[in-house]
């Protein structure tokens, strides 16, 4: 499975690898809002798609990545 995450994240795609679509939405989630916190990532882009919710960060570094908000 391909991480959205940048290279600072890539081990948490192995880490999600066999685990169900909704728990892998939650931790992508979650880690996106830690890097927010963090202050190593902010949200840039919210946008609707098949109405879910998809979040699009930048982090400090330039890289983008979105994630899908979990219902």
């Amino acid at each position: 499975m391909d991480s959205p995450f940048p290279s600072k994240y890539e081990m948490f795609g192995r880490i999600l690898d066999g685990q169900s679509p909704q728990v892998r939405e939650l931790i992508q989630y979650a880690l996106a809002i830690l890097a927010v916190e963090d202050g190593t990532a902010e949200l840039i882009e919210q946008h609707v798609i098949d109405a879910r919710e998809h979040h699009t960060f930048r982090t400090t570094v330039g890289e983008m990545f979105t994630v899908v908000k979990p219902e």
